[in-house]
């Protein structure tokens, strides 16, 4: 039995394609959700884009580590002529995060996965050109979603996230994401 063990806990480092490293971009279009406070009283803006960069290794075929950072303005929200006329108020916000990946494997090529993320953010809500709040600190964020890998080491994946920027603001939308695994 203790045999077993060991052996279990090693096979579990082992990779099928000795691709280890992935370098990855994500971009997402979501909902801004605040909690009505009257710090966020000057932020009219309901949606929100924000780009991400990562990095993450992978332990095994089924668990992964990695960093990250994001970036966005609600401004870029404005998807509609219409909605720039009539606010002038935006958030921008940025996160370092650290992440842990889980997947199942549904084919050669196919996975689900989920992400746990540790979030250290920084946030503003200007309005007419000035800050009227800021916040920083830290908070958690999650994703779920479907992962193709290639054959050539490209990786696309589409999913739904929330990160949570303190007890005011929280993000969450669908996200498209393109990766290199090398």
């Amino acid at each position: 039995m203790k045999y077993f063990v060991i052996l279990f806990l090693f096979s579990g480092f082992a990779n099928a394609d000795n691709r280890l490293h992935q370098l990855g971009l994500e971009y997402t279009i979501g909902s801004i959700g605040d909690d009505a406070s009257e710090q966020l009283s000057d932020l009219n803006d309901v949606l929100t884009m924000h780009i991400a960069f990562n990095y993450q290794y992978e332990l095994h075929d089924y668990v992964s580590i990695g960093v990250g950072h994001l970036s966005g303005d609600s401004s870029n929200g404005d998807i509609f002529f219409w909605e720039g006329l009539l606010t002038d108020s935006r958030l921008e916000y940025k996160a370092s995060y650290f992440f842990a990946e889980g997947r199942t494997v549904l084919s050669k090529r196919n996975r689900f996965y989920a992400r746990l993320k540790a979030l250290s953010y920084d946030y503003d809500v200007i309005d007419d050109e000035e800050v009227k709040y800021q916040e920083d600190g830290s908070d958690i964020g999650y994703s779920i979603g479907w992962m193709l890998h290639t054959d050539s080491g490209l990786t696309f994946n589409v999913g739904w996230e929330k990160s949570n920027l303190g007890k005011h603001v929280s993000i969450q939308g669908f996200n498209l994401g393109l990766g290199y695994r090398f």
